[in-house]
């Protein structure tokens, strides 16, 4: 395992465990950072749009799927 540490902008230290031998330690950090921003929007449209599992497993299902949700909702 591959250890790396990084300071963000308030000073704080972050650790990140990864067996990503061959990625630069600042593609590792901004490969969390993106997965984060995922697991955020994830978190979204299933508390706020009511999304709670996958009807389609391709992108244009997902596309149709959410814009349906957001029109029921703005018509509420």
């Amino acid at each position: 395992m591959r250890l790396i540490k990084i300071r963000n902008k308030a000073g704080d230290e972050i650790w990140f465990l990864t067996n990503l031998f061959e990625m630069p330690a600042y593609e590792v950090t901004q490969a969390y950072r993106r997965r984060w921003d995922i697991e955020v929007f994830f978190k979204f449209i299933k508390q706020n749009l009511g999304y709670k599992h996958f009807l389609s497993h391709t992108i244009n299902g997902m596309k149709v799927y959410i814009y349906m949700i957001c029109f029921v909702i703005s018509c509420l």
